[in-house]
């Protein structure tokens, strides 16, 4: 094509069309590259890495981590880019012009996560006012050496290669604008024997991400790393797909797209763990709330009866979620409690947890079970406690990220599940681990209904807990519970599924953890069947439903309240006033935000509705609080009901909400635990009440 020098529209309009089709077979590449920039720049746990990251002053084992997954990335992005750009090359308006786009392109695309990684690097350090006293140079000196080093390499390819007396394709074959075959391509050695390398590359990486958690593999790697190494992988696996389909001109790409729609029909692998053919039987609320008056001798005591008055509190906890930083808040303010007012756990009758702190609940009444058996671990309390710490703030999300973007990428392509694949049972085997690890015990494989019934000595003096999680294909609340909830007489959970009986069966305790805290994309619903054999619906996040555990809680009062008052009228002498306490993970929303609110002007239409979702989820846990105190704390229920508050303030440090904890997240959450004292409301009101 003739041009002149002079600018105009038609000139321009061809430039655009030949950068646009030099771009679009490249949209995977850009895709993911956008993924990437949500991941680390717009994700709260994303950016947690960054801290991670620098709070260990950059160690050898980090920089080697993030050196090999950043490398990959980069060179995958680079030489997949190149070889799309060679197979699916079209009709240019100026090949000249679209042979330096198809040139310099990749190279652009090759350094741009090394970019993106530093951009968030230092974004974090700049907002984050305790890592200011930490050095960012050796880390950010690290990335600039990587990204110049990459993009020499890409710019001076033939250089390098002559003097390796390595023989190259002439440039105008490795940039012509034209579509070359594949055969063709395959053709050169050189770039036969990279691509070939490439691909086996990525079967190396699968295959290290398929060994178990105990391997370590992905711990190693680190959450970051390992995600950058996700990233290279998943590019690799589209470029591979789009470089051998063409859906212009055959319909075999397509007709493998619609297998794989096809085949989610028969592959699901997300089936619940089962650890025995029949579950024990399960007490009703009654016969529950009788044995654990008992054992703590308030019915059929001749000394009580002749008492004037005896009062004893019954307390309901609701765990909010909110992933790694609600396990930690609610475990660390439940063993807090017990220690600041050592009878506190003797008043607490159940806990109703979701998502996060739902998985907190679970782990802190297994760690109870446990010191209350006399295990080794617990010789020393202070020993055992630090351990527990340890275990509840481990690297959660590395495996779970791993399988997700590694075995999980292939079960899409099988027409049979394939559970070792299932990312959850990656999640649920990291929270095993990590127990066994610090207090050398494999309690999590243990049955959930184990914690209750293991040694019957001491069930009453276990919390009963509440795993509340949502049906997916009903929008039901589904309940783990150690109660037999289907034959509560006041019919409060009539419109709830009993998880346990649906089953038939008992689940490992590290199942019954995540039946609260399935959040997609991260992790996938776990699929509940009726009497493990008949799929019924996914159990995912419980959050989607409610994400306070109140709600829960005002049901269970309504199933107490004609056992107490039966109680209380055989026993005038006993009363029983019942407190709620709500562990809050979250903060509450800005509520002068109404006054400086703007209207969305950008399709309206179409984005008020996601926001609306997400705004009034949000707004959902002050609505709760709020009539939770008004009816327990302002009326005349105020006789009988208390309402209690515990909260984790979020301004001065940040705390993610995914499944790794920085080591600055970790310390501020336990410091804020070990604010908590005896002169806080409810321990005051238990001292009178």
């Amino acid at each position: 094509m003739s041009t002149t020098n002079k600018i105009t529209w038609p000139f321009v309009k061809s430039r655009l069309k030949d950068i646009w089709r030099v771009i679009f077979p490249l949209f995977y590449a850009i895709a993911i590259a956008f993924v990437g920039f949500w991941a680390f720049w717009r994700n709260d746990q994303g950016r947690d890495f960054f801290i991670g990251m620098l709070e260990h002053d950059f160690t050898v084992s980090y920089v080697i981590s993030s050196v090999i997954g950043l490398t990959v990335w980069c060179l995958s992005l680079w030489y997949t880019a190149r070889i799309v750009s060679r197979i699916k090359g079209i009709d240019y308006i100026d090949p000249e012009f679209a042979a330096k786009i198809i040139k310099w392109l990749p190279r652009g695309l090759g350094i741009f996560p090394i970019i993106l990684y530093g951009g968030a690097l230092i974004s974090v350090f700049l907002d984050n006012q305790q890592l200011q006293r930490i050095g960012i140079v050796l880390p950010l000196g690290t990335l600039i050496g990587l990204g110049l080093l990459l993009f020499s390499f890409f710019v001076q390819r033939r250089w390098i290669a002559e003097k390796l007396n390595v023989p190259l394709e002439p440039d105008k074959v490795r940039f012509k604008p034209g579509p070359t075959d594949v055969k063709d391509i395959l053709a050169n050695k050189v770039t036969r024997n990279v691509i070939y390398a490439i691909l086996i590359l990525a079967l190396l990486f699968l295959l290290l991400f398929l060994m178990p958690i105990e391997a370590g593999f992905a711990r190693w790697l680190k959450p970051a790393t390992v995600v950058l190494s996700g990233f290279a992988f998943i590019t690799i696996c589209l470029a591979s797909f789009i470089a051998l389909t063409n859906f212009r001109m055959s319909p075999w790409g397509a007709v493998a797209v619609l297998f794989m729609i096809l085949f989610s029909r028969w592959n699901d692998n997300s089936k619940l763990r089962r650890v025995m053919d029949e579950a024990p039987v399960r007490q009703t609320i009654e016969q529950n709330l009788l044995g654990w008056l008992r054992a703590r001798s308030l019915l059929n005591n001749d000394s009580i009866k002749h008492q004037k008055d005896t009062v004893f509190p019954i307390i309901l906890i609701a765990a909010e979620g909110g992933g790694i930083r609600a396990l930690n808040w609610t475990a660390l303010i439940l063993q807090r409690a017990g220690t600041i007012y050592p009878d506190f756990m003797n008043h607490v009758y159940a806990i109703s947890g979701v998502s996060g702190g739902g998985v907190g609940s679970v782990f802190y009444n297994t760690y109870l079970r446990d010191s209350l058996s006399g295990e080794p671990t617990f010789k020393s309390p202070f020993a055992g406690s630090e351990n527990f710490k340890n275990a509840i703030s481990a690297d959660f999300l590395s495996d779970v990220t791993g399988a997700l973007l590694f075995p999980e990428s292939v079960q899409r392509l099988l027409f049979f599940p394939v559970e070792y694949f299932n990312r959850d049972r990656k999640l649920e085997d990291s929270w095993s681990y990590a127990y066994k690890k610090n207090l050398k015990l494999e309690s999590m494989e243990e049955p959930f209904l184990q914690i209750w019934l293991k040694d019957t000595s001491y069930r009453y003096r276990i919390p009963n807990l509440l795993i509340n999680g949502v049906m997916a294909e009903s929008g039901q609340k589904t309940i783990t519970s150690n109660l037999d909830i289907r034959q509560d007489t006041s019919h409060a959970f009539d419109d709830d599924i009993d998880v346990i009986h649906t089953l038939g069966y008992d689940i490992p305790i590290k199942t019954a953890a995540s039946l609260c805290s399935r959040f997609p994309l991260i992790t996938s619903g776990g699929l509940l069947c009726r009497n493990g054999e008949d799929p019924m619906g996914h159990i995912i996040d419980g959050g989607y439903k409610e994400n306070t555990g109140i709600e829960t809680l005002w049901q269970f009062m309504i199933a107490l309240r004609p056992h107490l008052r039966d109680i209380q009228s055989a026993n005038p002498n006993l009363h029983l006033p019942v407190y709620l306490l709500f562990i809050q993970n979250s903060q509450d929303p800005n509520r002068g935000e109404a006054d400086s609110l703007k209207p969305q002007k950008t399709l309206p239409d179409l984005l008020t509705v996601p926001l609306g979702f997400i705004k009034a989820w949000d707004r959902r846990t002050p609505t709760f609080k709020a009539i939770s105190e008004k009816v327990l704390n302002q009326s005349e229920l105020t006789r009988v009901y208390k309402y209690f508050h515990i909260g984790i303030k979020k301004d001065s440090v940040h705390l993610p909400l995914g499944w790794y904890l920085s080591e600055m997240a970790r310390n501020d959450i336990l410091a804020q635990a070990e604010q908590l004292n005896p002169t806080d409301s409810i321990f005051l009101k238990l001292r009178n009440p």
